[in-house]
């Protein structure tokens, strides 16, 4: 993965294949684990098993194999996000993520299968593929804890 410019608050990014810690059964990415940390975007609360409320309200989940020739203007910016959003590269290929305006850009590229970005509410972005990519995304808005 490679990146520029400086991030953003309340965007993460990282590769699901160095997420799992030695010993551990499984790489998380996205949940409730003592893997990951309360305050990372990743963590969603799991509600305890007497809870009737959901985890998430709005998820959406697209899985889309991208080609340079695609219409460019299927990446253009798109609007503040309201959740949050995760994108994975699930194949070879290289995908450009740019998060911000003008002058205040961060560009990432996920070049390696696994490699990932995630962000909260109030970024915008636009993408690109630089070769063919398959990238899962997922959108949700975590529902806040019952008080």
């Amino acid at each position: 993965m490679q990146d520029r410019g400086t991030r953003p608050d309340g965007v993460e990014i990282g590769n699901a294949s160095q997420l799992q810690p030695p010993g551990a059964a499984t790489n998380w990415i996205v949940g409730q684990t003592e893997l990951i940390p309360p305050n990372s975007l990743r963590f969603l609360r799991q509600p305890n098993q007497s809870a009737a409320s959901d985890l998430a309200q709005g998820v959406s989940i697209k899985w889309f194999t991208h080609k340079p020739t695609d219409p460019p203007e299927w990446g253009h910016t798109k609007p503040q996000s309201t959740g949050r959003t995760f994108s994975i590269l699930t194949s070879p290929g290289a995908f450009e993520i740019t998060m911000g305006t003008p002058p205040h850009l961060y560009v990432v590229v996920l070049d390696q299968p696994g490699d990932f970005i995630i962000w909260g509410p109030g970024h915008s972005h636009s993408w690109r593929p630089l070769k063919e990519s398959t990238i899962m995304t997922v959108r949700w808005i975590p529902i806040e804890p019952l008080k």
